[in-house]
């Protein structure tokens, strides 16, 4: 702090020239006149810093010691600008400068868009020019919530916008809303018609004549949903639209081996014990050449922890149990129509040995939805309703899920 103020106030070195410049020293001190920083260069020269308001003082103490006092170098900030004061056409243009640094940071010169992919650059920057951000535009009125609303509304292609301001640099950060796709039909007029055998649980139309209830049994290639529009007076032709549920019969077929190998304990157990340390085995207990092809080996770790922290030390016990292979008949196949209190509604699978709540089914049950958009390969594979009874098969599934359609072009 001392050194600051020294520089704003100005100091000057003197050299001290005379047969004793202590006594000058002396003399200083007596006046209360500050000094610092003293040299001695030989016994007749002696060197030292005053405040530049105290060189006069100085020169006429050394005087009266006999000796002289010579400039030798000025400094502070005086020194160092005080020929400005001569030029004040160089001063007013320092300050201009000065000035311009501080108060030009406030405007706006340069607007940077990042985060567009689709959207040119050019049409945001043109819609902020709208609002009244440009360059030369005063940063301090830029309020950037304000700014964010008014752009989500003038540009829905925006999902999000963020206005930064740095000095007289705008950064506009964006990200581009995603257009969902469209899933409309390439056809100008089309129907719905069913593209398997089935019975309708649920039917939501939303474009075209409905020509089928909830409960009505459908075959394959029926007209569900007309692209005429009967309103009497007029037939309005149009893409048909709907979305609808049904139930349907698939058929599946289980393959079981005709035996199978089971498992059987002989009761015989061996164990070993084995000390892990980082990666190297120690055998502490067992016998190593036990053949292990036709046991069951279990295997437990214990770990040494303190305080959270693990150690490379492990105890490791390995149980090995043997059995022998033993061929055992297969499980029969059980039939939809054996099981009691089978559920008409589609709930019957096929099993293998199995109990009905806890069966495996041949196909998967699940919800299926296919578009219009998806025909005509939404038929490929689907299975046909029979006058006869389903229960009455043994590889029969009933399952409830969406009836594929397709849109069909008219002519």
């Amino acid at each position: 702090m001392s050194r600051l103020i020294r520089y704003l106030r100005g100091s000057v070195r003197f050299r001290l020239t005379g047969a004793a410049p202590e006594q000058c020293l002396n003399a200083l001190a007596a006046a209360r006149l500050e000094f610092w920083d003293i040299e001695r260069k030989d016994a007749l020269h002696l060197s030292l810093s005053v405040p530049a308001r105290e060189s006069e003082r100085l020169q006429r103490l050394a005087l009266r010691c006999l000796c002289t006092a010579e400039v030798t170098e000025r400094s502070g900030l005086r020194a160092q600008f005080g020929g400005l004061l001569r030029r004040p056409v160089l001063l007013l243009g320092l300050l201009a400068a000065a000035a311009a640094t501080f108060v030009l940071q406030e405007f706006v010169w340069t607007i940077e868009v990042e985060g567009n992919d689709r959207l040119p650059a050019g049409q945001i920057v043109q819609a902020l020019e709208e609002l009244g951000i440009a360059p030369g535009t005063w940063g301090p009125s830029i309020d950037s919530p304000e700014t964010r609303n008014r752009m989500l509304l003038r540009m829905p292609e925006l999902a999000w916008l963020a206005v930064n301001r740095s000095g007289g640099r705008v950064q506009v950060l964006v990200t581009e809303r995603q257009q969902p796709p469209d899933t409309r039909a390439p056809y100008a007029v089309a129907n719905v018609v069913a593209a398997r055998d089935g019975v309708l649980t649920e039917v939501s139309v939303t474009e075209g004549m409905r020509l089928c209830a909830v409960g009505d049994t459908v075959r394959q290639g029926q007209l569900l949903v007309s692209g005429y529009e009967d309103y009497g007076l007029f037939i309005r032709p149009v893409c048909a639209s709907a979305e609808i549920y049904a139930r349907t019969w698939h058929t599946g077929t289980v393959v079981t081996p005709a035996e199978r190998l089971e498992k059987r304990y002989t009761g015989r157990e061996w164990k070993q014990v084995t000390l892990i340390v980082g990666k190297k085995r120690i055998k502490l207990w067992g016998n190593s050449s036990i053949s292990q092809q036709d046991c069951d080996k279990m295997i437990v770790e214990k770990a040494v922890r303190t305080s959270g922290y693990a150690y490379p030390l492990r105890l490791e016990t390995a149980i090995l149990r043997e059995y022998v292979l033993e061929p055992a008949p297969a499980p029969q196949v059980q039939t939809a129509a054996r099981r009691a209190g089978a559920d008409a509604r589609g709930q019957d699978r096929c099993h293998t040995g199995e109990p009905a709540d806890a069966g495996r089914p041949v196909h998967p049950a699940g919800a299926e939805r296919l578009h219009g958009a998806d025909f005509p390969h939404a038929a490929a594979g689907g299975g046909g309703l029979t006058k006869e009874n389903p229960h009455e098969r043994t590889n029969h599934q009933c399952r409830t899920h969406r009836a594929d359609y397709q849109c069909v072009r008219l002519v």
